[in-house]
């Protein structure tokens, strides 16, 4: 009896002491878990921060245009005729009034010189019956002749004075016929590809001109404005009117900023599109702006007095929409909810917020609210700010 009690003591000996043992052993790694948790949470984040600032920023209204020229004229003939000469080549640059093309114009200059013997013809004709009114006026004086005899001549006269103005007038308009013969250039511009060749009959209404002219300089570049911000640009425009300006437009080319000028806003918004189309135009004589070309066009529709400013990246966006965390005295982080009214050169404008207020600038994706801040380049606090200080002061 007294053998199984000191068995069972034994026993319930072994199985305390390996409770203790785990207890000792997972206890101990539990607490480590739960400090080290409770550490993870508050050690502080390393963050950038920066001041709000005032500072006056420009709105801008940011586009895609497509470059148009102001003139573009198809070259057709006006009458029929067969090429005698192309002056131009594809792609030349030509001058207003710069000959294009000269046409066979032989029969037109017979015609020119059978109108002008006409009218020299019927002038003679004139001046032979102003001479017999001129006499049968003289003898109807002394009455030799009735007055009719008078009005007969005067009839002549009139009748020959019609004759030679109708021939003039004939005469002028084979001048005009004979200048269809000679194609020159509307204006100034440079000549596109030449579909026709000397020898090819050409005709007024052929569905192929003869060439086409685009004029580059000036230029223009053609835009669509969203009707949202249609009153802003109109407020800008007549604004710039009042001082006696136009309102600048630039256009990027190749990292080259191009300055012109509003030159155009519709009267009808596209209601399929939202859209109001305007147009700017721009100097261009060193051809940097070409036809058909997609360009960036900017517009600054007013410039904002004294408004916060802060870097684009200090700007964070949740779930309730765009926000900055503030670094409360106690260097935490409070999100601050603000809206972006303007985006240029990498800052931002914001309201919703004062100027001189600290914010987080860089780190913010690593916040939290409540989150405790360490500003980056600021040495650590605590135990290893001790150590660290202990070593340099022993170095």
């Amino acid at each position: 009896m007294q053998g199984k009690t000191k068995a069972g003591l034994t026993g319930l000996f072994i199985v305390l002491g390996a409770g203790a043992i785990w207890f000792s052993q997972h206890g101990k790694t539990a607490g480590s878990a739960d400090k080290a948790g409770k550490s993870a949470k508050d050690r502080p984040v390393v963050v950038s921060t920066t001041v709000v600032k005032a500072a006056d920023f420009p709105v801008v209204l940011s586009l895609s245009g497509t470059v148009t020229p102001v003139n573009q004229i198809d070259i057709r003939p006006q009458i029929s005729s067969i090429i005698a000469k192309v002056h131009v080549k594809e792609g030349s640059m030509v001058k207003a009034g710069d000959l294009l093309f000269t046409l066979d114009d032989r029969a037109e200059n017979a015609n020119y010189q059978k109108l002008a013997a006409q009218v020299a013809k019927d002038q003679a004709l004139l001046a032979d019956a102003k001479r017999n009114l001129n006499r049968q006026k003289e003898l109807a004086s002394q009455k030799f002749v009735s007055q009719s005899a008078v009005d007969t001549s005067q009839s002549n006269v009139d009748s020959a004075l019609a004759s030679v103005n109708a021939d003039k007038a004939a005469l002028a308009q084979s001048a005009v016929n004979q200048s269809y013969y000679r194609i020159t250039a509307p204006a100034s511009g440079r000549i596109g590809q030449i579909n026709l060749h000397p020898g090819s009959l050409i005709q007024p209404g052929s569905t192929s001109p003869l060439t086409t002219l685009t004029q580059l300089d000036p230029i223009t570049i053609a835009f669509n404005v969203p009707e949202t911000r249609l009153n802003e640009l109109i407020a800008a425009d007549q604004q710039a009117r009042q001082a006696g300006k136009a309102l600048q437009v630039t256009a990027s080319v190749a990292s080259q900023p191009l300055k012109g000028q509003l030159s155009f806003i519709d009267s009808n918004v596209d209601s399929t599109a939202g859209s109001l189309k305007a147009k700017a135009t721009f100097a261009n004589a060193s051809n940097t702006l070409w036809p058909g070309a997609q360009v960036n066009v900017s517009l600054v529709l007013q410039t904002l007095r004294k408004t916060p400013t802060v870097p684009v990246e200090a700007v964070q966006t949740g779930p309730d929409g765009t926000f900055v965390y503030l670094v409360t005295k106690d260097k935490k982080a409070k999100p601050q909810p603000v809206r972006i009214v303007q985006i240029k050169d990498g800052m931002a404008a914001l309201s919703g917020i004062q100027p001189g207020i600290t914010i987080v600038k860089d780190g913010g994706s690593n916040l939290r609210p409540g989150s405790t801040i360490r500003e980056a380049g600021k040495a650590k606090t605590g135990k290893a700010g001790e150590a660290a200080a202990s070593r340099g002061a022993a170095a």
